[in-house]
């Protein structure tokens, strides 16, 4: 396929998924994402984050953060040896901390936390787009009928 061939190619399905966008709507459920951020004093200042994964419940997004590794090892491990935590997994937000072990202005602030944020689900919706019509009444009238 040449290059001007590709281009066209794309340049369709932009068009097609530009269409698409707009037909975008929530589906009235949602995820729970877990995300694990990490400072250590020793990395520059840099935070790391990290998807840990999408969830269909608070509780199962509670579950997995029994299993979550930070450097230090599991939270609770890490809890033992740090002294100082944040745990909301009793009591889960939507969207904030779910479990923290450390500060930023704790020793030498060095930290590690688990956030959960609830998103919704969002699909397309059931109606054609207008491209999609036309094809569907081209091939309506085509059928031969008995």
């Amino acid at each position: 396929m040449s290059s001007s061939e590709d281009e066209k190619e794309n340049a369709s399905l932009v068009a097609e998924w530009k269409e698409q966008s707009d037909q975008l709507e929530p589906t009235g459920s949602h995820v729970f994402i877990l995300t694990l951020e990490t400072h250590s004093h020793s990395s520059d200042g840099d935070e790391a984050a990290e998807f840990i994964g999408a969830f269909n419940s608070k509780a199962a997004a509670v579950a997995k953060s029994v299993t979550v590794w930070t450097p230090w090892g599991t939270f609770d491990e890490a809890k033992e040896d740090m002294g100082d935590d944040k745990d909301n997994r009793k009591n889960p937000p939507d969207n904030g901390i779910l479990f923290q072990v450390g500060g930023e202005d704790i020793g030498e602030g060095d930290y590690c936390r688990l956030l959960i944020n609830k998103q919704p689900i969002v699909g397309l919706t059931e109606q054609l787009g207008s491209s999609q019509q036309n094809k569907a009444k081209r091939k309506k009238g085509t059928k031969r009928k008995k």
